[in-house]
């Protein structure tokens, strides 16, 4: 058995041989899954099944997974996070409402048609150039 407070990887990783030889019958208190918006739910469920509660990090607005397939409609496609938010009404979020990565003028479209102008940029970007 493995003693750690805190174990990290990917989610496929959660998978791996190294996690069914030492923590097969193992049961987490919580797993984090970060830029959940970009996980395939497929993805999701393999480190979700192993804990008892589960926080989905990430934008579920951002761009969706990468998928090389000509199908329409494929459900490949669509996150955890997103079905999360749209057809569960007892899930509880929070937005973060400023943002570290680029200046005001660059997030201002996205913000408007995305965020209701809800997004603020930190002063030490806000007037990067």
């Amino acid at each position: 058995m493995v003693d750690a407070d805190v174990i990290c990887c990917t989610n496929a990783g959660a998978a791996d041989s190294v996690f069914k030889r030492y923590l097969n019958k193992r049961i987490f208190d919580m797993v984090v899954i970060d830029e959940c918006g970009q996980g395939l739910e497929v993805s999701c469920w393999i480190p979700m099944l192993k804990a008892r509660r589960a926080v989905l990090a990430g934008d579920h607005k951002q761009l969706p997974p990468t998928v090389k397939s000509q199908k329409q409609n494929n459900l490949l496609s669509y996150t955890l996070f997103s079905r999360a938010m749209e057809e569960l009404p007892f899930v509880q979020s929070t937005m973060l409402k400023v943002q570290y990565r680029m200046n005001e003028k660059i997030m201002a479209w996205s913000n408007q048609m995305f965020y209701n102008n809800q997004l603020k940029a930190h002063k030490s970007v806000e007037g990067h150039e």
